[in-house]
C-alpha cells in the first residue's frame, strides 16, 4: 500500500511538472518510445517512466528532473567584445596545397592592408588584398593554378603591423 502511495504521488509530481513545461502527462506516464511536442522530443526509456532525455527543447529531462538547457545565442555589450585585440596573420593552411590555399588575418583596428604574394626572390607575383577593411576576422583564397611548383612568401602590412610567412606550392 506504501509503495501504491508513493508511485501515485510520484506521478502526481510528475504530471504537474509536465503541465508546467506544456508536456503532456502521457509522456511522463509513458514507458519508453519517442513523443513529439510542439517544441520538444523526448526519448523515453522502455521500463522507467519520467528517464529520457529531450532533443531540441530549452530543458532536458534526466533521471526525472527538468534542467536547463538554454542556449545563449547573443551577448549584451559592445559589438566590439568578439573583435580581434591584435594584429595577426595565420599560415596558410593546407601548406603544401595544390592549386589553391587559405590564408586568414586579424585586424584589430580600422587600417589600409595589402596582402601579397611574392617569389622567392622578392619579385611581386599576386595582390590578394589592397584596401581600407575594417577590424575583424578575415580569410583570403590564394589559387596558384598558374605557378610552378615552389617556395613563395606572402606579406601583410595593415598600418604599422608587417608580417611575412612562407608557402609551398606542389603540383
Amino acid at each position: 500500500m506504501k509503495s501504491y502511495l508513493l508511485i501515485l504521488n510520484f506521478l502526481f509530481t510528475m504530471s504537474l511538472l509536465a503541465q508546467q513545461y506544456n508536456i503532456p502527462v502521457s509522456v511522463i506516464a509513458g514507458s519508453g518510445g519517442k513523443y513529439i511536442g510542439n517544441n520538444f522530443t523526448l526519448n523515453g526509456t522502455a521500463g522507467q517512466p519520467a528517464i529520457g532525455t529531450t532533443i531540441g527543447s530549452s530543458f532536458m529531462l534526466i533521471a526525472g528532473f527538468w534542467h536547463s538547457q538554454l542556449i545563449i545565442t547573443d551577448v549584451e555589450g559592445e559589438p566590439e567584445s568578439n573583435l580581434p585585440t591584435e594584429y595577426k596573420l595565420e599560415q596558410n593552411y593546407p601548406n603544401p596545397f595544390n592549386p589553391s590555399t587559405i590564408i586568414k588575418y586579424d585586424i584589430p583596428k580600422e587600417s589600409f592592408v595589402t596582402l601579397k604574394i611574392y617569389d622567392i626572390l622578392g619579385r611581386e607575383i599576386k595582390t590578394l588584398v589592397n584596401e581600407d577593411k575594417p577590424a575583424g576576422r578575415y580569410s583570403v583564397t590564394f589559387n596558384a593554378g598558374t605557378l610552378a611548383s615552389g617556395t613563395y612568401i606572402y606579406r601583410i602590412v595593415a598600418g604599422s603591423f608587417m608580417k611575412t610567412k612562407k608557402l609551398a606550392l606542389l603540383k
